[in-house]
């Protein structure tokens, strides 16, 4: 089993990564398309988790793609 390191989804992307000591950082990147800062569309770390082994790190991969279904947005209701 191999985990990517670039996954994209529908509101933004998911990374991952293997950390030296075996465990992977696994980042889930939303697209805002209105920051309340009033800055420019761009993307934000919205979720990351550390996991022990590939199969976590799969597994969590999969869990961020579907917590990403969609961009940020809340200008609309």
């Amino acid at each position: 089993m191999s985990v990517p390191p670039f996954t994209p989804a529908p509101g933004g992307f998911v990374t991952a990564v293997q950390l030296s000591d075996g465990q992977f950082l696994v980042e889930g990147w939303s697209l805002n398309l209105a920051p309340s800062d009033g800055g420019e569309t761009r993307h934000e770390a919205n979720f990351h988790f550390l996991t022990g082994n590939e199969t976590e790190a799969a597994e969590t991969v999969g869990e961020f793609i579907a917590w990403l279904d969609k961009p940020i947005d809340p200008r609309t209701p």
